[in-house]
């Protein structure tokens, strides 16, 4: 699972595969959510990573509180939720 989206850097470079490297999970102290807690790399492209996997452009992390029922799948809700965000507005689920 991974996220398409057409992006480029301030330094020129393009982008277009994004994908979750770690996710972490936090209970909220004194409430009924959890942190869904994150990295995500992006690279050139989806073959690029495959060939490079270590070689990531750029690097973003990401905080979402969820309730105890989304955490089924956390990935699948993580990559939901980053579609609502305004850097991955329009992506689609690679």
């Amino acid at each position: 699972m991974a996220l398409k989206k057409l992006m480029t850097r301030s330094n020129g470079i393009s982008v277009s595969y994004h994908k979750i490297e770690q996710l972490r999970i936090r209970k909220i102290e004194d409430n009924d959510e959890y942190a869904l807690e994150g990295d995500i790399a992006s690279y050139v492209s989806e073959d690029y990573r495959r060939e490079y996997i270590y070689n990531s452009v750029e690097h973003d992390m990401f905080v979402f509180n969820v309730k105890a029922e989304d955490l089924a799948n956390p990935f699948e809700t993580a990559y939901k939720l980053l579609k609502t965000t305004e850097k991955f507005e329009g992506a689609e689920d690679a």
